[in-house]
């Protein structure tokens, strides 16, 4: 296993999620992830409100359709990646004024800002890669965004 496969699994995938504008698109994103058992309401809740405070120094809608909201919290030790494909386009503030179609919601634990750079960088550099980073806008289940990026991971090893 490789960085980003880590993280995904340490975190999860959601494809058609039903936002249309930033806040709804991580609010569903959100509410996936912790339905899923890793965080109660009221730990949702703080990592909502440290996700839009982030969103508030700048829009982590990096351009390509993608985004990258993400927060530090807590004394965890895991870097978390939850990936969400729109089932349309989301309106993010992007830098480059495009819509988003996938977003990489990453938590990561707040006393380590290496983790933190890191795993900014793995995703930026598989949104750079042209050709798998459209089959991850396109996928249409949790399996195609898997296999996606062990392939992609696969390849830059």
């Amino acid at each position: 296993m490789t960085f980003i496969m880590d993280m995904v699994k340490n975190g999860g995938v959601l494809v058609g999620i039903e936002a249309t504008e930033k806040e709804p698109a991580i609010d569903e994103t959100l509410t996936a992830f912790c339905n899923r058992g890793k965080y109660s309401k009221i730990q949702r809740t703080k990592l909502k409100n440290a996700i839009m405070e982030r969103e508030g120094t700048g829009s982590t809608g990096i351009g390509n359709g993608g985004a990258i909201p993400h927060c530090r919290i807590g004394k965890q030790d895991e870097v978390q990646l939850y990936i969400s494909v729109a089932k349309n386009d989301i309106e993010f503030q992007s830098i480059d004024g495009k819509p988003v179609k996938i977003l990489f919601l990453i938590v990561l634990p707040k006393e380590n800002s290496s983790l933190h750079s890191e795993a900014l960088k793995a995703i930026a550099s598989l949104m750079k890669n042209e050709r798998f980073f459209r089959y991850l806008k396109e996928a249409t289940s949790e399996e195609i965004i898997l296999e996606t990026i062990e392939d992609y991971e696969a390849e830059i090893a």
